[in-house]
């Protein structure tokens, strides 16, 4: 009988006992998290202005959601911290959808 082999995809350790980020650290990953939520609030800036004001208040939900995020993750600087603000990465792409969709219904 064949079996398959998990994938870890390189973003966690060997076993999955150890969710240590192998690709940059767990520093390196916290800037890397940091980096791009700044990039992401500069792009949803942009595209927000483009939307109109009932978007750009959702954006401005959606990025206080991200910020909370990353300030979990910079207070916590483990694995299991960035674990604990992935939901609310994840709320914030739902207030942009909902945001959209409000700005071009109303």
């Amino acid at each position: 009988m064949a079996t398959v082999p998990s994938l870890t995809f390189g973003l966690t350790g060997s076993a999955p006992e150890d969710p240590t980020p192998v690709l940059y650290g767990m520093k390196g990953a916290i800037f890397w998290v940091l980096g791009f939520s700044a990039v992401h609030a500069v792009m949803a800036l942009v595209f927000g202005l483009a939307l109109g004001p009932i978007t750009l208040a959702g954006f401005a939900a959606g990025l206080v959601l991200l910020a909370t995020a990353n300030h979990l993750i910079l207070r916590g600087k483990s694995p299991e911290a960035a674990m604990r603000a992935l939901p609310l990465m994840h709320a914030s792409l739902l207030v942009y959808a909902a945001a959209i969709i409000a700005g071009a219904v109303l």
